[in-house]
């Protein structure tokens, strides 16, 4: 009787053994090829977000004879702009179907991949005003990332304040998109006086995957402590000298997000040979990126 329950015992600890190999093995398969560089962005994503997204976090490799067609149309220009060589594409419900970045990979959308592949298969080298430039604009995020405290310096000349904290701030972070290319709860724009924390938010009450850009008032108190005072935010594009000073510039939500677009109109400046933008803000990111991204 002994014996049998001795054999009844390994034979569990077997099948056990076993299984956890399995998971092992399947686990390290699927963290390879499809979910490692998602891992931790997933697990910071809070509710809404979790909610306005379908849950989707799948990559795939492309053909590398159109990403080694698409780079070298790019880098042919000679233009002294970071271009990223690590490339994915998304699937088509991957973070609203926008191009971005995770870890060292840019993971362009599924319809700006099937848009690469006309290009390609037209050999029209006209990709460089489309798909090429989103390239350069997330080849830049990329960058931002592994060297963010020369970034920050730049942010700084900007008017950006880093701050530890945002007091009575954290239900209003609830409803901030969480941007997979930074995180930038800490970021304060200082104007004229005031500070403004500025982001893309979704509604609350009916969340989906369109935001608000909005701006709101912070102040600093006598204990040099930053606090939101509950007043109403600024439609970012009713914020006069933030336009003046950064210009006319689409993803104008975040420092991160401008600076990538700049990166997009220094590649155009030395396509076209010539000032295709000018701005107090770009002109001093002209004279930092000289010396601190290459």
């Amino acid at each position: 009787m002994e014996d049998k329950y001795k054999i009844m015992i390994y034979a569990l600890l077997g099948i056990i053994f076993i299984y956890v190999i399995y998971l092992i093995l399947n686990y390290t398969y699927s963290e390879k090829y499809n979910d490692n560089i998602y891992n931790s962005f997933k697990r910071s994503l809070n509710y809404i977000n979790k909610k306005v997204r379908k849950g989707v976090f799948t990559y795939y490799t492309p053909d590398k004879k159109i990403i080694d067609w698409v780079l070298t149309i790019l880098k042919d220009y000679n233009c002294e702009v970071y271009i990223h060589p690590k490339i994915y594409y998304g699937h088509p419900d991957l973070e609203f179907n926008y191009s971005h970045t995770m870890g060292d990979y840019i993971i362009l959308s599924n319809s700006d991949y099937n848009l690469l592949k006309r290009y390609y298969n037209d050999d029209n080298d006209n990709v460089i005003y489309s798909v090429g430039l989103t390239i350069i604009h997330e080849s830049l995020h990329v960058h931002q990332r592994f060297n963010y405290e020369k970034y920050k310096r730049l942010y700084k000349m900007w008017g950006y304040v880093f701050v530890p904290k945002i007091y009575n701030f954290n239900h209003i972070l609830k409803t901030k998109r969480q941007n997979p290319d930074a995180n930038d709860n800490d970021i304060l724009w200082y104007s004229g006086g005031k500070y403004y924390f500025i982001n893309c938010f979704f509604d609350k009450d009916n969340p989906d995957s369109s935001v608000t850009r909005l701006a709101y008032p912070i102040i600093k108190d006598s204990r040099n402590n930053y606090k939101y005072n509950n007043e109403t935010p600024i439609f970012l594009n009713r914020l006069p000298n933030y336009h003046n000073f950064f210009g006319e510039v689409h993803n104008n939500y975040t420092p991160n997000e401008i600076c990538a677009e700049y990166n997009e109109k220094l590649y155009m400046d030395c396509v076209s040979q010539q000032m295709t933008f000018n701005s107090p803000a770009y002109e001093i990111f002209k004279n930092w990126y000289k010396t601190n991204v290459f």
